[in-house]
């Protein structure tokens, strides 16, 4: 007589009992790779990267930083343009050069700010991408994450019922062999 994987039974029916664990062991660590990777690669077309809340984070510190930055130069440009101002009150003809030199400076100091400004504004243009990103990818994450939950409610049932077919297996496996010491059959429902 042979058993269901085609080799012969034994008497006791040990070797498909292991041979169904081996099986079991095997395939569960093959389910999970396959699991992993499909997560790791939709993870991957949604954008997420390792770093991205890292990268968010320092441009958002960055951000703080250089708005701090802009506010001391605006009251730097403000004390500059009044001292400006003081200095051409009681400018003496002699003192021109000194007053070209501030102008020089101030103009440089506006400059500055101008820079600032637009730095800014571009990091917050990139912030506000950044949230929108996060956004979306939090939203694709649960759809994500209501797909896990249904690949491993399918997994379970799928695994039960193989659990299942395993035990009926091995009833018939043991009822064909009582047959053939001469003990007679019990018969199961399919």
């Amino acid at each position: 007589m042979t058993s269901w994987n085609g080799g012969s039974s034994s008497p006791a029916g040990t070797s498909t009992r292991s041979g169904a664990r081996m099986q079991t062991k095997d395939l569960r660590p093959h389910v999970t790779e396959i699991l992993s990777k499909t997560a790791n690669g939709c993870l991957q077309e949604l954008g997420y990267f390792p770093g991205l809340l890292r990268q968010y984070k320092a441009s958002e510190a960055r951000a703080r930083e250089w708005q701090g930055e802009n506010i001391k130069l605006f009251a730097d440009n403000r004390k500059l343009s009044m001292a400006l101002k003081d200095t051409q009150a009681l400018l003496k003809p002699e003192a021109k050069q000194t007053m070209l030199a501030l102008q020089e400076q101030l103009h440089y100091a506006q400059l500055e700010l101008q820079r600032a400004h637009s730095e800014v504004g571009a990091l917050m243009n990139e912030r506000t991408v950044l949230q929108s990103r996060i956004a979306a990818m939090e939203t694709d994450r649960q759809a994500f994450m209501l797909q896990y939950e249904n690949l491993r409610r399918s997994y379970a049932n799928a695994f039960d019922e193989l659990q299942i077919i395993r035990g009926r297996s091995r009833a018939m496996q043991q009822a064909s062999t009582s047959s053939h010491q001469g003990q007679p059959s019990e018969s199961f429902p399919s």
